[in-house]
């Protein structure tokens, strides 16, 4: 007997399923599988996780599901964030390490070093805010053009599905 082993069902859609754990001794803790595609009242809604981030566009890339230029594209992109929340972080560092040189009291300094982060924190966001809107606009066309295919596939399934004996 096997314990705590998952299965994902892949929807026609590419939507993925997890059915919890699956006992292989088929007691009381497993849940119940039938063949069959069932009511089409108990599909899931198509499209029913559409959300995306940066690593999993590069996980689809890695697994085959997209080309890879579109990830690279995408990743391209979350690297000009990065490396512009580091110039401005390199610069709230170095005022940080002026702040530590001093012989001020600890209390007095962790103060200060707070405001250094906060201060830094908010420029971050204002400088990188157009490259953080582009990746937003790339992410947003990526899951729309994946959403259109996707519904595509999924209606198609549906047709075929609807016309066989279950």
């Amino acid at each position: 007997m096997q314990e705590g082993t998952k299965i994902v069902f892949v929807a026609v859609d590419g939507g993925r399923w997890e059915l919890g754990d699956w006992y292989n001794d088929f007691d009381a803790k497993a849940p119940p599988v039938e063949a069959g595609t069932g009511p089409q009242s108990a599909w899931p809604a198509p499209l029913a996780s559409s959300a995306i981030d940066v690593g999993l566009v590069r996980g689809l890339a890695k697994g085959g599901a997209i080309p890879a230029k579109t990830a690279a594209d995408i990743e391209a992109i979350d690297d000009g964030w990065f490396e512009c929340v580091q110039k401005v972080w390199k610069e709230g560092r170095a005022e940080a390490d002026k702040i530590e040189a001093t012989q001020a009291p600890l209390n007095d300094k962790y103060g200060k070093l707070s405001g250094v982060a906060k201060k830094y924190e908010l420029k971050a966001e204002q400088t990188c805010a157009p490259i953080v809107k582009k990746l937003d606009e790339a992410l947003t066309r990526f899951i729309e053009a994946r959403d259109t295919e996707r519904k595509a596939i999924f209606d198609k399934a549906k047709a075929r599905t609807s016309s066989i004996a279950r």
